[in-house]
């Protein structure tokens, strides 16, 4: 659904100027990011509404993927299923409880299990050159202190489980569970033994 959409999108915007706009294929793939990010913001939006907890919701989505740009993730293969799953994480992690200050060995979890597992790509993605990824996991813990921080002081407490949950997909267990339900997805639901 997405994708489709992408691709009549840079068709539209390279028939505007042939010459100078990039191929079909790279406006395809830049309207497919900006597309799910915005459709999981609504999805998003939409759930905290009715858990009555959007700006909760909101802080887990935009620490998430601040951490998921900056650190890298297994991803699906379709967008919709990447947003959806998203959601799904993001509705999961609000229900951990805050009691008595955890929310700070939240914050300092996830951004140990971002440091001893991060970044993560998968063999189709684009791998940086080390320093780059250096840089960018500096700027994931500058962002994990600050998260860390607005917790403290302005009750922004779903900043730091976006972090955890940021921090448990990159383990090996958030990397199977998101595999195995790439896997589901695709099989459209399938669960037999032969597929396993």
């Amino acid at each position: 659904m997405l994708e489709r959409l992408a691709l009549t999108l840079a068709h539209q915007v390279k028939a505007l100027n042939v010459e100078e706009t990039e191929s079909v294929e790279v406006l395809t793939f830049g309207f497919t990011i900006i597309l799910h990010y915005l459709f999981t913001l609504l999805l998003v939006l939409a759930v905290g509404l009715l858990h009555g907890e959007i700006w909760l919701f909101l802080q887990i989505a935009l620490s998430f993927t601040f951490m998921r740009v900056l650190t890298g993730g297994a991803h699906l293969d379709h967008s919709i299923g990447c947003t959806l799953l998203s959601v799904l994480f993001i509705t999961a992690i609000s229900w951990v409880p805050f009691a008595n200050h955890a929310w700070i060995l939240y914050g300092i979890s996830g951004g140990l299990l971002i440091w001893k597992y991060a970044p993560y790509y998968e063999a189709h993605q684009v791998v940086h050159t080390e320093h780059w990824e250096r840089q960018k996991k500096r700027i994931a813990y500058i962002l994990i202190v600050l998260f860390i921080i607005l917790a403290m002081f302005m009750s922004a407490q779903g900043l730091v489980l976006g972090v955890l949950l940021q921090g448990v997909l990159l383990t090996p267990i958030g990397l199977k569970v998101t595999r195995q339900l790439n896997r589901f997805i695709l099989k459209g639901g399938e669960t037999n033994e032969e597929n396993s």
